[in-house]
């Protein structure tokens, strides 16, 4: 039976979450797979369309500390660290979807000034798609843990008003959207 892990909110904490995930298994550890549950679009309060922010302004966290930031060698390994590094940093994703129109080489060489904040919501977009997890663009409206199956049901209504559910091992909440 395949482990499964729900992820409530598609910005940075379940990017990270995806992304390491990937990284674990393209490195031969066995993880859950990964259904990251976004009601807008990944990184929707740093992309200028949800009202959080313009998109416009200047990322107050340094883009080094990405989503594989630290690098622990320690904990996953070597392979894990170079993985998140090559597939899931921000160097990784300005060289490889450049930034605001502009080359990496070019936002190195200009001082690294902050990225938007659109530029951030496009980067944790390319992460997770990058990752595989599988996206649910729907709004989770219920957690109940069933304790005779040991297993979280959770259940979310889609953009057309589709009611569903299904069982995970576990549940991720992240961000402040998620009411029920």
């Amino acid at each position: 039976m395949t482990r499964r892990l729900a992820v409530v909110g598609g910005g940075p904490k379940g990017a990270a979450i995806a992304s390491k995930a990937a990284a674990l298994r393209r490195a031969g550890h066995s993880v859950p797979d990964v259904v990251v549950f976004e009601q807008d679009q990944p990184g929707s309060a740093w992309s200028g369309h949800s009202g959080y922010t313009d998109g416009l302004q200047p990322l107050c966290t340094l883009a080094e500390r990405d989503l594989g930031f630290p690098y622990d060698r320690d904990t996953f390994g070597t392979d894990v660290a170079h993985t998140m590094l090559a597939d899931f940093s921000w160097p990784a994703f300005a060289v490889r979807d450049g930034l605001d129109h502009a080359q990496y080489e070019q936002w190195v060489l200009l001082g690294r000034n902050p990225p938007a904040h659109a530029d951030f919501a496009n980067y944790l977009a390319a992460a997770l798609r990058n990752s595989g997890a599988q996206l649910v663009q729907a709004q989770v409206e219920a957690l109940d843990f069933d304790a005779a199956n040991r297993q979280w049901r959770v259940s979310w209504v889609d953009a057309s008003g589709h009611r569903s559910d299904d069982f995970f091992e576990g549940v991720v909440v992240t961000g402040s959207r998620f009411r029920c």
